[in-house]
């Protein structure tokens, strides 16, 4: 049997470690878990949300459940995923189900005498209740508010370093892809190669289904691309991002076809301002509703207040939306750790749009801008 050469020695102790890493980020979780259903009576909890799963456990695959008492925590899976729950969730005990999901959750409910199960409200259907209730008649089943999604909100410096290789794969792409960037060149054909040269460079996928829109058709914030040819004169609005090891980024730019009509080039600039104004007012313990006060109060001063039709900004991570959400509502206070987008817009139906995007970490100083792609107008004219 012949020696591993080096190479092959070093990606083993590399995924030892990546490994053992996992397991400590997934053990803390778990007790962060555990202190939140303290403080909220919880004693068995039902997470449904796939991501929630893979977050609190380390377990990728799909149609499957976590469930968490005091002091145990199992994977409900089926046939499937039996063996990869086994090795990417070492400390879970894993119940493979035969037939229904009720099946295994039943065998816990025995095993401990459960007799209540919370689960997040907002992430499971009528149906499904129903068929549990039914199932487990001596089960009272009790919705809860958000509470892995709470936790997801602060990012680890791991998560953070994951999302910046998001950032600068999604960035490198669209470095080549600017080139295609030319009159009879279709929308299309931009999203095809700019996800082709973001999977060359490692992604799982793209983080969303990829935006690029055209001329008029940029009035539309999530334009999906379609046939239409870029023509000179255009601004192109690209809205894209990449999926790597769990975690996104998501970034707008528009770009100029060989010129900048005078309109775009006034509505850009109020829209970069707006941006850099937030950019800058943003601080730890600030309401989310009045940093997006901050960019959408410059856009209504000069004019443009119902052409900004949706939120400055959303968490980003394990999904490409989550909390918290920065609009003009929330009143929740954004925290050193989260990352979110800072993207105001102004939409202009019959003629065009106009998004700048960028991804930024909150810390204890302020806002630190993850994205670094070039935005002032005229870097933007290819």
């Amino acid at each position: 049997m012949r020696e591993p050469k080096c190479a092959e020695l070093i990606k083993i102790v590399s995924a030892v470690f990546q490994l053992k890493g996992k397991t400590m980020a997934t053990n803390q979780r778990l007790n962060n878990l555990r202190k939140l259903m303290k403080e909220r009576r919880i004693n068995a909890f039902l997470i449904t949300d796939p991501v929630s799963v893979e977050y609190i456990s380390g377990f990728t695959g799909g149609d499957s459940y976590a469930l968490i008492l005091p002091k145990n925590q199992y994977i409900l899976t089926d046939g499937r995923y039996t063996e990869m729950a086994q090795k990417e969730a070492p400390g879970f005990e894993v119940l493979t189900r035969k037939a229904k999901l009720t099946e295994v959750i039943e065998l816990v409910v025995r095993r401990h005498r459960i007799k209540e199960i919370s689960f997040e409200g907002f992430r499971i259907t009528y149906d499904a209740l129903r068929e549990y209730r039914k199932a487990l008649g001596g089960v009272k089943w009790k919705a809860e508010r958000p509470i892995v999604h709470i936790l997801r909100k602060i990012k680890e410096p791991r998560e953070v370093a994951v999302i910046q290789k998001c950032v600068e794969v999604a960035e490198d792409a669209m470095r080549v892809v600017r080139k295609l960037l030319k009159p009879g060149t279709t929308e299309n054909e931009v999203a095809a190669e700019l996800d082709y040269q973001m999977r060359r460079r490692g992604t799982q996928k793209p983080a969303f289904s990829t935006i690029i829109a055209a001329g008029a058709h940029s009035s539309q914030p999530h334009a999906a691309p379609g046939q239409r040819k870029i023509r000179r004169g255009d601004a192109l609005t690209v809205d894209w991002g990449a999926k790597l090891d769990g975690y996104n980024s998501d970034i707008t730019r528009v770009f100029f076809i060989s010129k900048v009509q005078p309109k775009f080039r006034k509505i850009y600039e109020i829209v970069l301002k707006a941006q850099k104004l937030a950019i800058e007012a943003l601080k730890p313990g600030m309401p989310a509703m009045k940093l997006d006060a901050v960019a959408r109060n410059y856009i209504i001063e000069r004019g443009y207040g119902p052409q900004f039709n949706h939120s400055l900004g959303h968490g980003l991570g394990m999904e490409g939306h989550e909390f918290p959400i920065v609009n003009a509502t929330n009143k929740a206070h954004l925290e050193p750790g989260m990352v979110i987008t800072i993207e105001p817009g102004i939409y202009i139906p019959g003629f065009g749009g106009v998004r700048v995007e960028d991804d930024v970490l909150v810390t204890e100083q302020g806002a630190k801008v993850l994205s670094r792609f070039p935005k002032e107008i005229d870097q933007l004219i290819v």
